[in-house]
């Protein structure tokens, strides 16, 4: 509930993808989730993106440390449920990664 006199700024206000909580992965796809509470510094992948084992996939700040996280498996980046500077919460989901078919 929001009275006539009250304003609404959008400077902080942090969007958070409803899919991320619900989402069901299939088979084939891992999805990442956030090791720790903290904000998002910088997202360094972007849907569709072919990366490797390993690779930084983004930086989380928490407590003013850098946490890497980065990719179990060889993957294709299927969805980002964040974005640069958005709150996480510990466990919340972050990137789906559909495993690589190996030909």
């Amino acid at each position: 509930w929001k009275s006539e006199d009250q304003t609404q700024s959008n400077d902080s206000v942090e969007v958070v993808d409803a899919d991320a909580a619900v989402y069901m992965p299939s088979e084939s796809e891992t999805v990442i989730k956030a090791p720790v509470t903290g904000s998002i510094w910088q997202l360094q992948v972007e849907e569709g993106q072919l990366i490797k084992q390993g690779e930084i996939l983004m930086i989380l700040e928490s407590m003013k440390m850098e946490i890497q996280v980065t990719a179990s498996l060889d993957a294709t980046v299927t969805k980002i449920f964040c974005q640069s500077n958005a709150m996480v919460s510990k466990g919340q989901n972050l990137i789906v990664l559909e495993q690589q078919n190996e030909d």
